[in-house]
């Protein structure tokens, strides 16, 4: 409490509490994003449509970035990882 990270070279304000490390979850559900592509100059973008703009969207992407760099990054040297993009194009229904 109190401590500072400089001694890491981080830039910081000092440390309020340590907070928990482990992140014990259990889930089993399938995820599945809108649409994933291998882009010509090896990115894998996934693309997510939306109707409306949500805060829980923002986590919905960073899971689906996650699994996508599991799957396609897994065992592979860092330097040789594909980069993850993630696009959401939002649309608006409007009623006649």
């Amino acid at each position: 409490r109190n401590l500072s990270l400089k001694v890491y070279g981080i830039e910081a304000p000092k440390i309020k509490e340590m907070l928990p490390t482990n992140f014990p979850i259990v889930e089993v559900n399938e995820n599945e994003a809108d649409s994933v592509f291998l882009l010509e100059d090896d990115p894998i973008l996934d693309v997510e449509y939306e109707s409306n703009l949500l805060e829980e969207n923002i986590n919905k992407y960073l899971k689906y970035a996650y699994l996508l760099h599991r799957k396609y990054n897994n065992g592979k040297n860092i330097k040789d990882y594909k980069k993850i993009r993630v696009k959401s194009i939002y649309f608006r229904y409007q009623e006649h």
